[in-house]
């Protein structure tokens, strides 16, 4: 793939570049509310990478570090979406490897992260990067 690379988002601007990429996993976030809470989540630790293609934002991967009885010192990662124009290039392993570099120097134990039980294409990714499925997720939604 010509003219690709990896950054690290940091920049308001970068951010809203990301934007266009981000609403096809996360379609109920509005621009405004994406923006909000990724700023939150940073404070926290959150961390964003990109795939850039001619200067065009091709994947995101947001992780974060966490610290788990069930499986370490870990990254979790929270997003992982390419842009349908540039599906079935290698972007999601790109992203998957740099995350896995960081884990590694960052001396974590695990990445560890959850899919919808729909995403047959992206439990296909994972697996093919040497992910296992190890649990479920279960959910209690708190009523307002």
């Amino acid at each position: 793939m010509n003219n690709f690379s990896i950054i690290t988002v940091k920049t308001e601007n970068e951010l809203n570049k990301c934007w266009e990429v981000v609403k096809i996993l996360r379609p109920n976030f509005k621009r405004e509310k994406f923006l909000l809470y990724i700023n939150e989540m940073m404070q926290e630790g959150y961390q964003i990478i990109a795939v850039t293609v001619n200067n065009e934002i091709a994947g995101y991967a947001g992780f974060r570090p966490m610290t788990t009885l069930h499986s370490g010192r870990i990254f979790y990662l929270d997003d992982l979406v390419t842009s349908s124009k540039y599906r079935k290039m290698g972007i999601g392993t790109k992203l998957l490897r740099q995350v896995y570099i960081l884990a590694k120097e960052k001396n974590k134990e695990a990445i560890t992260l959850d899919s919808s039980i729909d995403l047959t294409p992206a439990h296909r990714l994972y697996l093919n990067n040497r992910y296992a499925i190890v649990a479920l997720h279960f959910k209690a939604t708190i009523e307002a």
